[in-house]
Order: structure tokens, then C-alpha cells, then sequence
């Protein structure tokens, strides 16, 4: 930074968002430039910084929201380190302290924020959020100097309880990311700056999603895969229709409509009583498994069983119901995860994944260049098989970010980041310090 400073003679703009002490910068600027004749250097400041982000911690069972005066004392307020203190207070945040203020200070006392009166138009911009959160750390400092009781009442409404726990198991996770996308609350970056702690949770992961899918759907993939069939069939059928001879038909466009809406029609109805019989089938057993349980020592285990077993009725019950809803017989995607078991609200096609495979290998290619490397290492190092990690955490709508992962598959998780296609990522100290790519949320 120094050399280049020195080295342009022409004018020049600094930015930064991570300076502590902007106030010494144009000195310094002025000290490295000492030999430029008429040096001007100036400095211009900027404090309006929207991070509308909300804070939130697990206790275990939820995520409960954090605000910003839960870390605040009395003595803080009243020796006006609120004023001057890097504490970024969302729209949320000060709805929710202004609803408490109101409940605490006397009504006189808090004329000025009242929202009716500070903010004049209908549409509130981010600009008045900001000149509003001002406002009301000054008056807030001020009431901690009138009013002391009534603000360490207020205070304590933000207190956030003791959570004791000393560990998340992949199991909690899990829930915790499916918890916060029921909540709207991706995307999200997961850090752990040990490289290969990070890759081992994300891994561990994966094969807890897919076993419990397995667990809780066993028959998910194979019904999928049995419409899918009907699905061939059908379009086999379909494609043979230019193949009849119509004899002296008039309008044969006409005749082989006909013809193709028979065919669905009796593909479709076909499929439904099959899908139905083979749904029954799988009904009847469970029953005769719960009918025929017996008892166990283990009696925690027996009552889990049963549970699952009634779950497993419940569900292929409402999938005998459901699908005489179907009014046409279309392709599925068989190797998509079950929703219960993805972050992401939207299925990824087999198209894109054939698309992110080529790209693999297309950045592979350009990667290795002219260099000689034998076959056996380059599938080594970069197997993308369907059935890799990397793509297969792709449809569970996660993608592993690592500084030591090789470049043709940090591209492909930039672009899914940036696209909003990965809600969640885990990475290492790659991404913690600036994000320089930009999260869409879908």
C-alpha cells in the first residue's frame, strides 16, 4: 500500500470500511507523499452503515433473537459509551425497545420518538431508520441519567437467559439450518476456521440427511422412480403415433390428438391405480408391524418404533389420498432429495447438476493446461462423479467453501453463493473477514 501511495503521481481515492483511526490517515497520506509538491489530501467520513442483520443465539430447542441492549448495563448508558459505541440497532430492534420504553418511561418523557411524530412520511427509508436509531440512543443515555430504576427495568426485558451447551451434534445442526429456513432466515455461512474440523461437519452432515430420509420416507425414491416408469411408457406409446396409418381419415392432425390425449388419459389412470395398490401394499405391512410388535426390554426403543410405524401409516395414508389429485402423469426428478431434507425451497434439476459437472470439468481443464498429468491423478483429485460429495451436498442446498479445495470447485461455489443456489455454505477463514460476494436471497 505504502509503495503504491509513493508511486502515483496522479490524484487518487482510498476506501475503507475497516479503519479504526480514520483521523491519522491523512497525515500518514501526507507523510508518504511529502515529496509530491502540493499535496492535498482530505478525508471524508461516512457513518450511516446499514447492517440489517438480527443477531440470534440457540438454546437448544429455537433461535431466539438477540438484542442489542442485551449486552448493555446501566453504567454503560449513563457514561454515554452508547453514543459512541459500534452498536448497530436494525428496524426490528428499535420497534421492539421503543414498545418497551413506552411501557417504562412516562409518556412526556419520550415525546421525541414517538413514531407518528418523528417519521413524516408513510414510507420509512433506511435514512431515517438510521437518524431514528441516533435519536434514540441520545434520549435512551439521557432517561439512564433521569430515570435509573425505570431503565434497568427496561434493560432487563433483553436479558437473554444462561444456555448450557456444550456442544452442537450434527443432529443439532441440522435443525438449526432447517429452523432458519422455515424462519426465512438464509442464507447463511457456517465457520469453522480449522480446515479440517469444517470439511468433517459438513460431510457428517450429508450422511445424516440422507439417513434420516432414508428413516423417515424409506419408500420416497422408489415411488419416484415407479412414476417415473409409467412416465417412459407412455411417451414410448406417445411416439408411435405417427407411426399408425389413418386410413382415409380427413383430418388427421385432429385424429392424432385424439389419439395422444387416450394415451395419457390411460397412462395416467393406469398409474394411479398402480401407485395405489403399490401404496396399499406397503400400508398393510406396516400394520401387521405394528400388530405383531412384542414386548422389549428396551422399552424406550419399543415406544420409538411404534411411533415410526404410525408415522409410516399416517404419511403412505395421505399418499394413497393424494394421488388421485393427479391430473397428469409427469417426470420426476428421482435423485432429488425429499424437501424435508434439503435447505432449499426450490428442487435442483438434473440439468443444472449435469451443467455444474461439465463446468468442473471445463475449469479442470483450463487448470491443468499444458502441464502433463497422468489420468489416474486427475481422477484422483477431481472424481465429480454424481455421487461426490461436492455434488450431492449441491441438492441438499449446501456447498463446503475451503481455502485448501481445488480452484475449479471454489468457482463453482462462488457462483452457487452468489446465485442464491447454496442457502448455506461452510468454509473456513476463506470468507470471514470480507464477503465480497454478493447474497441474493431467492
Amino acid at each position: 500500500m505504502q509503495r503504491l501511495i509513493k508511486r502515483f503521481q496522479c490524484p487518487m481515492l482510498c476506501l475503507s470500511a475497516t479503519i479504526g483511526n480514520p483521523e491519522q490517515l491523512p497525515k500518514w497520506v501526507e507523510y508518504l507523499k511529502s515529496t509530491t509538491p502540493n499535496i492535498k489530501v482530505e478525508r471524508v467520513s461516512y457513518d450511516k452503515r446499514f447492517i440489517n442483520q438480527q443477531k440470534h443465539v440457540w438454546d437448544g430447542n429455537e433461535l431466539l433473537p438477540i438484542h442489542p441492549l442485551a449486552v448493555v448495563s446501566l453504567d454503560f448508558l449513563q457514561s454515554n459509551k452508547l453514543l459512541t459505541a459500534e452498536m448497530q440497532f436494525i428496524p426490528n430492534d428499535l420497534f421492539r425497545l421503543y414498545t418497551e420504553m413506552v411501557k417504562c418511561y412516562p409518556a412526556h418523557s419520550i415525546q421525541s420518538i414517538v413514531p407518528v411524530t418523528f417519521f413524516k412520511n408513510a414510507c420509512i427509508s433506511l435514512n431515517q431508520c438510521k437518524e431514528y436509531e441516533v435519536e434514540m440512543k441520545r434520549l435512551l443515555t439521557d432517561l439512564s441519567k433521569e430515570y435509573p430504576n425505570e431503565t434497568t427495568l427496561l434493560l432487563s426485558k433483553f436479558i437473554i437467559k444462561d444456555i448450557q451447551l456444550k456442544s452442537l451434534e450434527i443432529k443439532d445442526v441440522y435443525t438449526v439450518l432447517k429452523s432458519m429456513q422455515v424462519s426465512k432466515k438464509l442464507p447463511a455461512i457456517v465457520f469453522k476456521f480449522d480446515q479440517t474440523t469444517c470439511r468433517q461437519i459438513a460431510h457428517d452432515l450429508l450422511e445424516y440427511m440422507e439417513r434420516e430420509e432414508q428413516l423417515k420416507y424409506p419408500h420416497y425414491k422408489q415411488l419416484r422412480e415407479f412414476q417415473n416408469e409409467y412416465y417412459k411408457r407412455m411417451e414410448t406409446e406417445l411416439e408411435r403415433i405417427d407411426d399408425i396409418e389413418y386410413g382415409r381419415v380427413d383430418d388427421i392432425k385432429n385424429a392424432k390428438l385424439d389419439r395422444e390425449i387416450h394415451v395419457k388419459e390411460k397412462f395416467l389412470n393406469e398409474f394411479i391405480d398402480a401407485y395405489r395398490k403399490k401404496v396399499e401394499h406397503v400400508i398393510n405391512k406396516y400394520k401387521d408391524d405394528l400388530a405383531s410388535t412384542s414386548k422389549s426390554e428396551d422399552i424406550s426403543a419399543l415406544k420409538e418404533y411404534k411411533r415410526r410405524l404410525r408415522f409410516y401409516i399416517t404419511h403412505y395414508t395421505e399418499e394413497h389420498t393424494n394421488i388421485e389429485k393427479m391430473t397428469e402423469l409427469r417426470p420426476v426428478n428421482e435423485f432429488a432429495p425429499h424437501p424435508d431434507f434439503t435447505f432449499s425451497n426450490l428442487t435442483v434439476s438434473m440439468t443444472t447438476m449435469i451443467e455444474i459437472k461439465n463446468l468442473l470439468k471445463e475449469y479442470t481443464t483450463q487448470i491443468v493446461g499444458n502441464k502433463h498429468i497422468s489420468k489416474t491423478k486427475l481422477a484422483n483429485d477431481f472424481n465429480i462423479g454424481y455421487n461426490h460429495f461436492f455434488l450431492k451436498a449441491i441438492e441438499r442446498g449446501f456447498v463446503l467453501y475451503l481455502s485448501a479445495l481445488p480452484v475449479p470447485f471454489q468457482r463453482i461455489g462462488q457462483m452457487l453463493i452468489a446465485d442464491g443456489a447454496a442457502p448455506v455454505t461452510f468454509s473456513d477463514r476463506s470468507l470471514h473477514m470480507v464477503l465480497t460476494i454478493q447474497l441474493d436471497q431467492h
